[in-house]
């Protein structure tokens, strides 16, 4: 499986670019053969679901990281160009969330929607959910376990799972004007819960 089969189809066009076409190919083969094990050792825990999380978007990050961070002492870089890739991605989701942020009962449509979208996407076999808030002022839930700090502590590369937490701001900032997406916690940074906060503007003070 290539990353042309991911969220990631610009990844062998990145490294190209940026190393040019002796290294970058080293990169992506790398990158690949390393992809090309993990998929092989995939516990989707019989749910399609999670083995698209972990074959689209998971596994292919943690991929590319690994390979990265083999050029790179410090780690520092190899987080850099990863966080990179994977914010182009987020971008082209916040765009597609823009249409529903903007429309006058868009936080109306959304709590409709929400629940059963966010239970069909994240299901209990992969995050542990909390369900706080669910009313016409805001929509909170916290996930107190995820696949993916799960998955990135198994490959011992812990420090990346914020990559995936800065994707969820990018990508949510989308709703925006009318829906107001907050957190203040994160299991990746630590914390003993993911806090998700889906705020109806009208009702913020």
């Amino acid at each position: 499986m290539g990353f042309s089969e991911t969220m990631y189809k610009d990844f062998n066009k990145v490294c190209i670019d940026k190393f040019g076409d002796t290294e970058g190919n080293a990169i992506i083969m790398d990158a690949e053969q390393s992809l090309e094990r993990m998929i092989s050792e995939i516990d989707d825990r019989n749910s399609e679901t999670i083995r698209w999380h972990l074959e689209k978007c998971l596994l292919p990050t943690i991929a590319m990281y690994l390979s990265f961070k083999k050029r790179d002492d410090t780690c520092n870089a190899a987080y850099s160009i990863t966080l990179d890739i994977c914010q182009e991605v987020a971008i082209k989701q916040k765009k597609r969330m823009q249409l529903i942020g903007k429309m006058p009962f868009g936080y109306h449509i959304f709590k409709l929607l929400a629940k059963r979208q966010i239970l069909k996407m994240y299901p209990e076999v992969g995050w542990c959910t909390e369900w706080i808030r669910y009313d016409k002022e805001e929509i909170h839930f916290n996930y107190h376990s995820c696949l993916y700090k799960e998955t990135t502590d198994k490959y011992k590369c812990s420090e990346m799972c914020s990559i995936f937490c800065k994707n969820d701001v990018t990508i949510f900032s989308g709703f925006a004007p009318n829906i107001i997406f907050e957190r203040s916690d994160t299991l990746a940074n630590g914390n003993e819960k993911c806090d998700f906060h889906f705020k109806n503007r009208k009702y913020i003070k």
